[in-house]
């Protein structure tokens, strides 16, 4: 009786430590402002649930920035001059939001996961825009650019593919496949 007793108190010990490591999520949360000048970031994240809030606003601007979990989530505003946005997720849960605003733009985005969500808005000049979606569930993309040299370039393999664009002044250009 005393042995099946304590194997039953030790069975319940470890299921409990079991559930208490599962509701244990390992969080990486990274707030960036920077304001003048040479503006250069490089952020990588690798847990559990990874969230990326940037801003930049003056001259050189440049983002790099990688994230690797079962949740991603990256804000990145960026205001003018050179601009430049490179980000990387992998994982479950991919979810991605750039906005840049004025002179040589560039934007990458790209996502593998079971569900990718991009959102992205260029405003003025030079634009470019990269974004590549790889998903076991699904891809969403939206994309908007208004004035000058405009380019878009979205690529979704996989699960269910939803892509919209709009561009508005300009050269214009839009490439967009989709594969299942």
């Amino acid at each position: 009786m005393y042995k099946r007793i304590l194997t039953v108190v030790m069975a319940l010990a470890f299921v409990v430590g079991l559930s208490g490591m599962a509701l244990a999520w390992d969080t990486s949360t990274a707030n960036l402002t920077q304001s003048g000048i040479g503006n250069v970031a490089n952020i990588t994240q690798d847990s559990q649930w990874n969230v990326l809030n940037a801003t930049q606003f003056g001259v050189w601007n440049e983002l790099y920035a990688s994230q690797s979990g079962v949740y991603n989530d990256s804000y990145l505003y960026q205001k003018g001059n050179y601009n430049n946005a490179e980000i990387r997720q992998t994982g479950g849960d991919n979810d991605s939001w750039a906005y840049q605003s004025g002179y040589d733009n560039y934007a990458l985005i790209a996502q593998a996961g079971g569900t990718n969500y991009a959102y992205s808005v260029q405003s003025g000049n030079s634009n470019e825009m990269d974004l590549y979606q790889t998903a076991s569930i699904s891809n969403t993309s939206y994309l908007y650019q208004q004035g000058d040299y405009n380019d878009a370039y979205i690529k979704q393999v996989s699960g269910n593919n939803f892509a919209e664009s709009e561009q508005s002044g300009d050269h214009n250009a839009l490439m967009l496949d989709q594969d299942d």
